[in-house]
This record gives structure tokens, C-alpha cells and sequence, in this order.
């Protein structure tokens, strides 16, 4: 048996396809009938990989899930990610003094605790004046962040990690860390699960906003903020619930750790710290996991008992957590009236009275459906109806043979072989020397002119090249997307930047 919607897909994909053929018979429209069937062919690829990237999702979103559910009194999940670097502001400032800044480091750990029924949201926020964002500063991080959460809580003895897969956080260094992490800061690093990308750190991204708000108002009330410790006093002269704040800077020289690396790692995105093993998975909860020993891979271990300097005058303040009632909230849900801030999760039928608290279930909250809304008269039904079907989008079902599509969808198995949804390598395919030689020359051009072509211009404009003949000057296959382009061209950049000090010297010596 098949999946009916899937299938359906496949057929509008085919549908186009077929008349794109028929719309271009004529041996005049050979050409525009072959590219077109050839971007149609990339669309389709796009958007089998498109759901392939939804299906990772939420398999990883339920790597959350669980871990909310095995929180207790002696466990926590972390949610990491850095934020935007904030640009340094005046109350009043020069218009020449606006350019050229260098941004401010902040890194904001969600840590979400349980205590009996009741969940609780702190941040905790590292302002560092200069950091290089890598593997060595996210290390940094999670030691004193594990070392404060353990002041506040004693009880605190294990801990899950989450964040995306940025460079500095999804590495061998910062993964066979996390157990000399564990040692030096008093709780366990239990396990460590990655996000997709655009996804599963909204946590920290909803309380960036209010943060970066409540700093622009105290620098508008008159006051310059230059450095991290204006922001620390910023966030502490007007405190955003359930945010506290430190100061820190990096000692690079303790960075005396080394590994080896672990083969196929970029293909692993849930880890599990065992005793001298890690068992890692390429998606959460598929399988037994694959089984890594440890200890070979250590040539240096992480030695020294604290590896962020904070500053004893602007360390953490004391602030509140946000919490939520998980019975509380389950009960509201069942008898309530219909309220205000409806959850915009796809399938979850939860409303509540205060946008904090809608904030607060995105953040933490079961996602449910309910099959009915008691206490809803007709025409609350009738307008929620009305909204749901200007809201979204109207799934057509494509023509076809009744009889025919009854055997495709129950005649056989799915074509979907198993890990098909897995994350794929693209490859570092070597562009053809026509090719480079050919964005080379439009990058010389714009160099040379001052009026550089963008890469998406380039991009069209390799579509319709032709040489003397009035032949295509490249091949279908040979097309470059405005990405690959684009990358082309930063490394032209970075050539050129390499390369001017050397010309320098030797027009000097001339």
C-alpha cells in the first residue's frame, strides 16, 4: 500500500510534464521544450527534497519531546544558539561613527527544568566582548553554564544538549568534550541531539527579540552601548523575565585538547555518552545506534577546572523563571472558553488567554489535537471555518483514471527504499574549465567596470550564451545554480585578498 498524497504528487509532477510535451511538439520549439523539462526536473528534485527536510524535522523535534519527558528533579535539556552579533550603539553618535563596527558576542542557553508537575525556562546569556564562536568557546560555555545550573540546583545531575548543526557546535572536539565537560562541571552530559536547520531553536529566537528590544530602550534613554558590559547592565537595569546575564571572556591559551577524528561524523546527528563508548545515530530514535569507543580517539584531554573568566561584578543576576503547569495546562485546555493567541503548530488545537503564555508552550509545550471544542457556539465554528479556508491552501486532486490509480495505490509497495529521507552529499563536483574560465571573466569585468554582476544575473545569462555559430555556449548539465555561483566568486575575493600584499611588496621593490 502507498501513500495516497505522496502518490498524488507524483502524478502532478507527471501531469506538468506531459504537457509540457504536448504544448511543444514543433521541431521550432525543441530547444525551449528541453529546458523546460530540465528546470522541471530540478523543481521536482527541490521539492522530493524539500519533504525529505520536513520528514528530519519533526523526527528531530520528537528527540525534544522525549527529552522533555524524561526531565525530573536531577535532569535539564539545554537549548543553545548564537545570537545575531549586536552592532554597539550611542545615545547620540556621528554618522561617520555608524560604519565599520564590530559586533558584540552573545550566546543564549535555554536551560528547562521539571519540578514536580511544573515545567520552568531560564536563560542564561554569555555576553563576550571578542570571541571566535568556535567549538573551544561553545566548550567554554557549557562548562560554566553546567557549573551555575549546579550552584542554583545541587540536585542537578544530568543534563541533555540541543542546538543546530552550526560549524562550532556539530564537531568531533566539542562531542568527545562533553565527558571532560561532564567531570569538571558536576553534571553529566547525557546526550546530545542536532536540530535541522531553521529548526528546533525558536526557543532561544523568541527570547532574543524581546532582549535586543529592552537594550535599544535603555540606549534610547541615554545611554551608550559599547561593550558587553553595557549590555549586561542594560539587561539588568530592565530585566526580561526569565533572562539573567553574565560577562566573560575566553582564555584561548587552555585550549590544549586534541582528537582524532571520527569517521563519518558529519553523518551523525544524535549522540548518547556512554561509559569510554558514544553511540551516535544518523536520525533519532532509528535503530540500535551505531557503537564509537572513546578512548582511542583522545590525544589531549580538556585538564583544567574552569575555562571562562567571569567577571565577579557583572556575573548572573537573579531573575525568575517562566514556568508552566503541564496538568494545569492540559485542564485548561479541556474546559476553557475559546480564547485570544491560538498555537500556530500545524494539527494543535491549544489556545490561551496571554501571548507569554502561547510563547511559553512553543517553547516547551505538548503539541495535541483535540476532535472536539466544547463550549464553542456555531457561529465561533462558523467563523473559525471561514478563516481555515481563506488560510490555507486548497489541495486539488488531479485528474485521473479511477480504476488506474486504485492499482497503483494498493497493486504494490512503495519505491521509497529505506533512509530515503536521510541528509545526502551533494559532492564537490570541479566545474569545466569553459566554465570558470567564463564567471572568471565576468568577475574580472565587474572589477575592472565597478558595475559587478550579481550571480543570479550570471546565472541567466549562462542559459542564453552562444558562441559565433549561434550555438549554446553550455550544456544543460553545465548550468550553475545563483548559489554556486556566488561561492565561485567569494573565492575569487579571497584569492584577491591573499594576493594584494604580495603585489604590494612587489610594486614597492620596483
Amino acid at each position: 500500500m502507498k501513500c495516497e498524497e505522496c502518490e498524488n504528487l507524483k502524478f502532478v509532477i507527471k501531469d506538468i510534464e506531459e504537457k509540457v510535451e504536448n504544448l511543444c511538439q514543433h521541431s521550432s520549439m525543441t530547444e525551449r521544450r528541453e529546458d523546460m523539462l530540465s528546470d522541471l526536473k530540478q523543481a521536482a528534485k527541490d521539492i522530493f527534497d524539500w519533504k525529505s527536510h520536513i520528514l528530519r524535522s519533526t523526527n528531530q523535534e520528537n528527540g525534544k519531546q522525549d527529552a522533555l519527558r524524561q526531565l525530573d528533579e536531577k535532569t535539564v535539556l539545554v537549548v543553545m544558539d548564537w545570537a545575531m552579533k549586536f552592532q554597539p550603539r550611542k545615545y547620540r553618535e556621528k554618522q561617520s561613527e555608524w560604519f565599520g563596527k564590530r559586533g558584540l558576542s552573545w550566546h543564549v542557553s535555554s536551560v528547562i527544568s521539571k519540578h514536580d508537575d511544573t515545567l520552568s525556562v531560564q536563560s542564561f546569556v554569555h555576553l563576550i566582548d571578542n570571541s571566535n564562536q568556535d567549538w573551544f568557546s561553545v566548550a567554554s560555555i557549557v562548562e560554566n553554564l553546567l557549573q551555575t545550573v549546579k550552584q542554583e540546583n545541587p540536585q542537578i545531575t544530568k543534563a541533555f544538549l540541543r542546538s543546530d548543526e552550526a560549524g562550532c557546535y556539530h564537531n568531533n572536539m566539542l562531542i568527545l568534550a562533553c565527558n571532560d565537560l561532564s567531570q569538571s562541571s558536576g553534571v553529566q552530559i547525557v546526550g546530545y541531539d542536532f536540530s535541522e536547520p531553521q529548526c528546533g531553536k525558536d526557543i532561544c529566537d523568541r527570547i532574543i527579540c524581546p532582549m535586543k528590544s529592552t537594550i535599544n530602550s535603555f540606549c534610547n534613554e541615554g545611554h551608550n552601548i559599547l561593550s558587553a558590559v553595557d549590555m549586561h547592565t542594560a539587561l539588568k537595569e530592565r530585566p526580561v523575565k526569565g533572562v539573567t546575564a553574565s560577562v566573560g571572556v575566553i582564555d584561548e591559551s587552555k585550549n590544549t585538547f586534541d582528537v582524532q577524528k571520527m569517521d563519518g561524523f558529519s553523518k551523525f546527528h544524535d549522540f548518547r555518552f556512554e561509559k569510554n563508548k558514544l553511540r551516535v545515530w544518523r536520525a533519532y530514535g532509528i535503530g540500535k545506534g551505531k557503537v564509537v569507543k572513546t578512548k582511542s580517539l583522545y590525544k589531549n584531554r580538556l585538564v583544567h577546572p574552569s575555562l571562562l573568566h567571569l567577571s565577579d561584578e557583572h556575573g548572573f543576576f537573579p531573575c525568575k523563571s517562566r514556568t508552566m503547569d503541564t496538568k494545569e495546562d492540559a485542564k485548561k485546555n479541556e474546559d476553557q472558553e475559546i480564547h485570544v493567541f491560538d498555537c500556530n503548530e500545524p494539527g494543535c488545537d491549544k489556545s490561551f488567554d496571554t501571548l507569554s503564555d502561547l510563547e511559553l508552550h512553543l517553547d516547551v509545550g505538548n503539541h495535541q489535537s483535540s476532535t472536539h471544542r466544547p463550549k464553542e457556539n456555531l457561529y465561533d465554528s462558523l467563523r473559525r471555518d471561514w478563516a481555515k479556508q481563506f488560510s490555507t491552501i486548497t489541495n486539488l486532486k488531479p485528474n485521473k483514471d479511477k480504476a488506474k490509480h486504485k492499482e497503483l495505490l494498493f497493486g504494490g509497495s512503495s519505491e521509497l527504499c529505506e533512509g530515503w529521507a536521510l541528509a545526502t552529499s551533494s559532492g564537490n563536483a570541479r566545474f569545466a574549465e569553459h566554465v570558470k574560465s567564463y564567471l572568471t571573466t565576468k568577475f574580472d569585468l565587474g572589477i575592472t567596470t565597478g558595475n559587478k554582476i550579481t550571480p543570479k544575473e550570471v546565472a541567466q545569462d549562462m542559459r542564453r550564451a552562444r558562441n559565433e555559430e549561434g550555438e549554446r555556449l553550455f550544456s544543460r548539465d553545465k548550468w550553475l545554480k545563483e548559489s554556486q555561483i556566488k561561492g565561485f566568486f567569494s573565492r575569487l575575493t579571497s584569492s584577491q585578498k591573499r594576493l594584494a600584499p604580495l603585489q604590494n611588496r612587489r610594486r614597492i621593490r620596483r
